[in-house]
């Protein structure tokens, strides 16, 4: 398992609704927020084309939160 020393801190500004739409979806999938996040990123980032724009990875991580509500 990771240790503390692995990971960095950072500050992020996310809209309110996506926020909402983020915890909504990790109290569904039985996860932290933070690791919600991060699981979404991985997808995003798996998904994206290697010349994805911004526009394009926020549109996956959104699909992502809808179909997670399911």
């Amino acid at each position: 398992m990771a240790n503390q020393k692995d990971y960095a801190q950072t500050q992020l500004r996310i809209p309110l609704d996506v926020l909402e739409a983020l915890k909504e979806s990790a109290d569904h999938n039985f996860r932290s927020l933070n690791a919600e996040i991060l699981y979404l990123l991985q997808i995003g980032m798996s998904r994206a084309q290697p010349h994805a724009t911004p526009e394009e990875v926020r549109q996956i991580v959104r699909e992502e939160l809808r179909q997670a509500k399911g």
